[in-house]
């Protein structure tokens, strides 16, 4: 007897929902109890579309990490080491093709430095005196796509600063075959401090007294880049 449509339809939908379900249920099993507590939460709220619900969500992440840092302070206040935060790959994260969008990067990367910056407890510095630091240029490399349920990584360091700004490298990094920590993403941004300059971010850090980490190619070519943009921008200022 044939099917009908809507059986063939469904034939092809239990296996992909199968396929979805064992794969949650294994990256599930990997989490800390915490973490899978947030992560049926956050399952709940993807399921809605609603805008209000999501900023609401976005809100609570922020405010989760920000009050794990205040109650339990980290043994180590470095600066200059690399931090981690980890994350999992919603719906809510998926674009047509079934990858992470790529909008979705530059958000959970935004988590990661809210992330980073608490770990140092400097959060209420920033708001009390002002000086606190703001993305002013960006620059990102998807090097491979992040799937619905894979957890990963994001990795941020500090790699470079002037007298007004600091410079932070964000990577992406989920197992890969037999890689551990593949990259699948980077980001390279810029963030001048906020009503101040190096001068008032080195009293909340003062690491950055030191001396500067070697440029990779990659950052200098990044700051050549912003540099020749100003230019652009002002000479087509000055010719209006």
């Amino acid at each position: 007897m044939a099917l009908s449509s809507s059986n063939k339809v469904l034939l092809m939908i239990i296996p992909a929902l199968s396929f979805l379900t064992a794969y949650f249920v294994k990256c599930f099993v990997q989490l800390e109890p915490l973490q899978q507590i947030l992560l049926i939460l956050a399952v709940l709220v993807s399921l809605s579309s609603a805008s209000l619900i999501n900023v609401v969500r976005n809100f609570l992440i922020v405010t989760f990490y920000l009050i794990k840092y205040k109650l339990k302070a980290p043994n180590t206040r470095d600066a200059l080491k690399e931090h981690s935060y980890s994350g999992i790959v919603m719906p809510s994260d998926i674009d047509i093709l079934g990858h992470m969008n790529n909008s979705r990067y530059l958000l959970k990367a935004d988590y990661a430095r809210t992330y980073y910056f608490a770990h140092f407890g400097k959060t209420k510095d920033y708001v009390r005196t002002g000086h606190f630091p703001l993305v002013t240029a960006s620059t990102v490399r998807y090097r491979k796509s992040l799937e619905i349920f894979q957890p990963f990584k994001i990795k941020t360091k500090l790699v470079h600063w002037d007298d007004e700004s600091i410079y932070l490298e964000q990577r992406y990094v989920a197992r890969f075959k037999d890689i551990e920590d593949f990259v699948y993403c980077i980001v390279l941004l810029k963030m001048k401090i906020y009503k101040g300059g190096l001068k008032e971010l080195i009293g909340q850090l003062p690491e950055l007294e030191g001396e500067k980490p070697t440029q990779k190619d990659e950052l200098k070519s990044f700051i050549a880049y912003i540099e020749a943009s100003s230019n652009t921008l002002r000479n087509e200022r000055k010719t209006e």
